[in-house]
């Protein structure tokens, strides 16, 4: 073959040794080409306007329209059209051949029907999945929120051994974590103040004690007395511990009362006796201006432990519930330790006849409750004066 001047071959000297045939089944070339819906029918028309293949639509009506001979495939231009009964689309193949796809614009319908309806329903089951997942996750948060708000009320009512579970690894977890720190320190501050002031309470009465020798132990019963007394008349253990510590204050005031009074040996005038009258407002002034639970039990001990049930003790003459309650106790306790231990003034008592004198005033020097709480204890009370004997023959109070 020659090549010519403009790209192309000359066939003249070429030599014809065979022929191929080549057959292709026009529907499988159009086939493939009208696959958009099940139902839809097409034709494959050639350049000269002649139906090649079809597929008829399961549309009668359609499928009359567009197999007849007299049907324009022209009018339509190439692209997508629509009316209200069919839809068609029209594309141009190699050497002009038209393949035409057409549909019943009614079956499109409800397939989009029938699509909106499966987005919508799967919108609502999402819908329905996310609203029940978000309210158990904010049950789950409000409930972890919850123990938080219960822990801050446990620490603000008192409660600091009051821990929450911090073993989730999430965001509530961790403010969990760092609210049972913060409860810890706390607690480690709130005890060291709580020792502190024990220790404030116990050296106003060694200091006491040194002033007069004759006291001794006195503080140190009187302070286990209270505590027997207290939890017999039902107070809970740290109640019980701070009556206990803040009853070790009741005779403070007396370091403003001269020795020559707190020693005499005998019966103090009226004017001694007054000045003595003094300590439970000395007391109860030096105390009331500390800050601390202890210290304003100890102010109330000490200006409250000598008024009397029937109203007939000093300095307030206070009558029966206007006495605080834990004052009230405290004076059974240091009656009792002043009977049973000897005195400048007088011998010690044996423990029964002071347990006759106090039972002797249960609502009359003694409120009724504490004298319940005297008899029900009374072994106990003997035990701790015996623990700490100070001047008072065993022999005398067996």
């Amino acid at each position: 073959a020659k090549e010519t001047g403009l790209g192309k071959y000359d066939l003249e000297d070429i030599e014809v040794v065979g022929m191929i045939r080549l057959q292709i089944k026009i529907s499988a070339i159009a086939a493939p080409l009208s696959t958009v819906f099940n139902n839809n029918g097409y034709l494959l028309i050639d350049n000269k306007n002649q139906i090649m293949s079809y597929r008829n639509s399961k549309t009668t009506e359609l499928d009359k329209t567009f197999n007849t001979g007299s049907f324009d495939y022209k009018n339509y231009k190439e692209g997508v059209y629509r009316d209200n009964k069919s839809f068609v689309i029209k594309k141009t193949i190699a050497n002009d051949w038209i393949i035409l796809s057409y549909m019943d614009y009614e079956e499109i319908g409800g397939i989009v029907r029938n699509t909106n309806i499966l987005v919508y329903g799967i919108t609502f089951i999402t819908f329905i999945i996310t609203t029940v997942a978000a309210y158990f996750a904010s049950k789950y948060i409000s409930r972890r929120i919850i123990l938080l708000r219960k822990g801050a009320e446990e620490i603000s009512s008192g409660n600091y051994d009051y821990e929450l579970d911090s073993s989730s690894k999430d965001e509530i977890g961790l403010v969990s974590s760092s609210f049972n720190d913060m409860a810890k320190k706390v607690r480690d501050t709130l005890q060291d103040m709580i020792d502190t002031q024990d220790d404030i309470s116990e050296s106003f009465a060694e200091i006491l004690e040194s002033k007069s020798g004759q006291s001794g132990h006195h503080v140190k019963r009187v302070a286990e007395y209270s505590a027997i007394l207290a939890r017999q008349m039902g107070y809970n253990e740290k109640d019980v511990h701070d009556i206990s510590i803040a009853s070790m204050l009741h005779d403070v005031g007396k370091i403003m009362v001269p020795n020559s009074i707190l020693d005499k040996p005998g019966k103090l005038t009226d004017e001694e006796f007054d000045i003595m009258r003094q300590h439970v407002v000395y007391g109860e002034r030096m105390l009331k201006g500390v800050k601390g639970n202890i210290m304003q039990l100890g102010a109330d001990i000490a200006g409250c432990h000598h008024e009397r049930w029937d109203g007939t003790g000093y300095v307030k003459h206070l009558k029966g519930e206007e006495i605080p309650r834990h004052a009230r106790l405290v004076s059974v306790a240091d009656v009792f330790d002043a009977l049973v231990s000897n005195r400048s003034y007088k011998k010690a008592w044996t423990f029964e006849a002071a347990r006759e004198e106090i039972l002797s005033q249960r609502g009359k020097q003694f409120a009724p409750e504490c004298v319940d709480a005297f008899e029900a204890t009374f072994d106990q009370l003997v035990a701790v004066a015996k623990k700490y004997p100070d001047g008072h023959a065993k022999e005398d109070n067996n």
